[in-house]
């Protein structure tokens, strides 16, 4: 980031950009040791940050045969991602299959709130929203319950769903981002459900919605 000072991504004053939430997480994926050993992370949460840095910045723990290397620091709400790797790292390149993620065969839905007013129409006067895709195949619904909001996407053809709890939240563009962004991780893993009628192959290695996600 043209404003970051400090060691790259391993100083919260320098954070790594990162276009969304996803793209961090992908981003951490591919990160390998100088000498090429796979990584294990955890992220820690967000973080308040510097009087240098504008944006939200998350921390993770990066550990190598169970014992922690790092801690890096990465701005999720820039306009690229970064292909630098902080310093005794390297990033590995994408796969194809990686590549291919972005494909939505089934057109679920994986945007929610087009903009904050939406949002806040739901907050001030609605219990539930829903939506659904042109060909009525899939159902996006977003309630209020007690202290969260449940999420649910589910494929009308065989009733196939996947949900996630998340946190109220303020109407920001950064907080839509990362609730669309959530929205786009999920259907990705409805899409896995879908192509293998498989509960135990969806991959839940990370929460959908970031900082906003509420665990239960």
């Amino acid at each position: 980031m043209p404003e970051g000072y400090g060691e790259f991504g391993l100083e919260i004053t320098n954070p790594i950009p990162a276009s969304s939430v996803s793209a961090s997480y992908d981003y951490l994926r591919r990160l390998r040791t100088a000498d090429g050993r796979e990584i294990l992370f955890n992220r820690i949460g967000s973080m308040t940050s510097p009087p240098n840095i504008e944006h939200i910045i998350d921390g993770y723990n990066l550990f190598v045969d169970k014992q922690k290397v790092a801690t890096i620091y990465i701005c999720p709400y820039s306009t690229d991602t970064s292909s630098k790797a902080p310093k005794g790292f390297q990033l590995i390149a994408r796969k194809e299959e990686t590549q291919k993620r972005n494909d939505n065969k089934y057109n679920l839905i994986d945007t929610f709130f087009r903009e904050e007013g939406e949002y806040i129409r739901f907050l001030v006067g609605l219990k539930k929203r829903f939506i659904a895709n042109k060909e009525g195949t899939c159902m996006a619904t977003l309630e209020k319950q007690e202290g969260c909001f449940l999420y649910l996407l589910t494929w009308e053809r065989d009733g196939k769903y996947i949900g996630d709890y998340v946190k109220p939240f303020r109407a920001t563009k950064e907080n839509i981002k990362t609730f669309n962004e959530g929205c786009k991780i999920l259907a990705k893993r409805l899409e896995i459900f879908i192509d293998t009628n498989d509960a135990n192959k969806i991959p839940d290695d990370f929460p959908a919605f970031g900082h906003l996600t509420v665990i239960k």
